[in-house]
């Protein structure tokens, strides 16, 4: 199945919308066949994490990790750092830095 999926992203008849899909699938296809399946998740390793551990790694990445990477790719000159405060703006800044 992924060498067939793999075959499909090498024609370049395809529509925009389905190239931005045919990655994702071939990312995918180990769940698509676990559910198809039905089996479970932890059957392949795959749980639920715990809510905190994932709120501590949320937090770690966007007060240590992001900003270190912010500043590392700003001192070399891949980026340029713009800051909109602008309440109303503020929300699409970090999003666009963050991209």
């Amino acid at each position: 199945m992924w060498a067939g999926i793999t075959l499909l992203l090498a024609v370049p008849v395809w529509p925009g919308w389905v190239v931005a899909l045919l990655p994702s699938l071939w990312i995918n296809l180990p769940l698509i066949s676990l559910l198809v399946r039905h089996e479970p998740l932890t059957a392949w390793g795959i749980d639920r994490p715990d809510t905190a551990t994932t709120a501590g790694h949320l937090l770690l990445f966007f007060a240590v990790v992001m900003p270190v990477c912010l500043a590392a790719l700003a001192g070399v000159g891949a980026i340029e750092l713009a800051w909109d405060l602008a309440p109303t703006r503020l929300a699409a800044t970090l999003a666009h830095q963050l991209l």
